[in-house]
Parts: structure tokens; sequence; C-alpha cells
């Protein structure tokens, strides 16, 4: 299923993160979450407080993301 996601025309980052999230695959999941910071996506405040991110934001990249996205906010030009 995931396969499938990836490969529409547009995934949707907040259907792909989710689902890797859920089957442990974390790698998957900060690759689509970097995309989702660099895209300035909406769909990263859900991410910063839904549950089911708990443990992405538990995992030592999560503080490394949020200090890139911190950086981005300040300087748009980073």
């Amino acid at each position: 299923m995931l396969h499938e996601l990836e490969a529409l025309d547009k995934p949707q980052p907040w259907l792909v993160i989710p689902a890797y999230a859920a089957l442990g695959e974390y790698d998957k999941a900060f690759e689509w979450l970097h995309h989702v910071v660099e895209e300035h996506n909406v769909v990263l405040w859900l991410i910063r407080i839904a549950p089911i991110f708990d443990e992405l934001r538990r995992d030592p990249r999560w503080a490394e993301l949020m200090v890139h996205l911190e950086r981005e906010e300040q300087n748009p030009a980073y």
C-alpha cells in the first residue's frame, strides 16, 4: 500500500508519514518529514502534536529537524 501512495503523482505526506511511523519505518518517515519541512507543508503542525508521531518525536533526528525548521522560520533565506 505504501508503494502505491508514494507512486501517486502527488503523494500526500499526511498519509505516507503516519503509515511509515506506524510500521516502525522511521528512516522512511524522516525522509518524508524532510520533504514536509522543505516544502513548508502545513501538515507539519499535525506532526508536531498528533500522538501517532510520539516515537518520531523521541528520535534524535526530530530535534535536528526542528532546529533546521526554526532556522528557516527565523531566516527564510537559510
